[in-house]
């Protein structure tokens, strides 16, 4: 599981342009097809870390959290 998790990531950072928000609907469409997490539970992360004080970056915390 580490592996695929690994490539898949990996794919999004190298073939995605335009930062964190353009990244945002891959990582959403990419964790959905995997069963990694819900397609509304990404929703809500991303609420969630855009409402946080500091970097967008927070919604990754809230992802690794789980």
């Amino acid at each position: 599981m580490l592996w695929e998790l690994f490539l898949t990531f990996f794919k999004i950072g190298f073939m995605s342009f335009g930062g964190g928000y353009a990244m945002i609907p891959v990582i959403q469409h990419e964790t959905a097809a995997h069963h990694w997490l819900y397609r509304r539970a990404i929703h809500e992360f991303c609420c969630l870390g855009r409402n946080g004080t500091g970097p967008d970056c927070n919604e990754h915390c809230y992802i690794n959290w789980l």
